[in-house]
């Protein structure tokens, strides 16, 4: 299983109703997410068989799974929510830090105080851990490459028997 994992935006679909996470929220690092998703099918195929799954960091209801609806909200993500996410067993960090451990691959968004977050969580903060990568760069463009990047490498191409043998279709 591989894993996404978002920091929230500010920027949300303006609909109070409740949406799945995936669709609410708009800010420059979901316009790639979803746009990649859609130009390699196997990653949207992977979603669906639970073979890639994506959570949100989200500054008002912390880990969520992305297929989850929720209302429109404005809750900017502080140190001190950051704190009260990873101690407060209503926030369901320790669903995701379960969820983390069984990734094979993982891709953390966010600024560094959200993939700090992130990693403290999943028990990732003592040091490297191998086959995570992060979206940790000079400006808005480097982290939106790396999505798309990470994307494209997992997902360009489906694996098949004979390429698991060494050839390729």
């Amino acid at each position: 299983m591989k894993l996404i994992v978002m920091a929230c935006s500010d920027t949300k679909h303006p609909d109070p109703a409740p949406m799945p996470a995936m669709e609410r929220y708009r800010g420059p690092m979901w316009t790639p997410l979803r746009a990649r998703l859609q130009d390699h099918p196997h990653a949207a195929e992977a979603i669906e068989t639970g073979e890639l799954r994506v959570w949100v960091l989200s500054a008002r209801f912390g880990f969520i799974p992305a297929s989850l609806r929720i209302p429109s909200y404005n809750t900017l993500l502080s140190c001190r929510i950051a704190a009260d996410i990873l101690s407060n067993p209503s926030y369901d960090a320790a669903q995701f830090c379960t969820a983390s451990r069984s990734a094979e691959e993982t891709l953390l968004v966010g600024s560094s105080l959200y993939r700090g977050t992130m990693r403290r969580a999943a028990g990732m903060d003592g040091g490297d851990v191998l086959h995570v990568t992060e979206t940790d760069g000079p400006g808005i463009g480097h982290h939106r490459a790396t999505i798309g990047r990470w994307i494209a490498h997992h997902y360009s191409r489906r694996a098949t028997p004979d390429a698991e043998r060494g050839g390729e279709l």
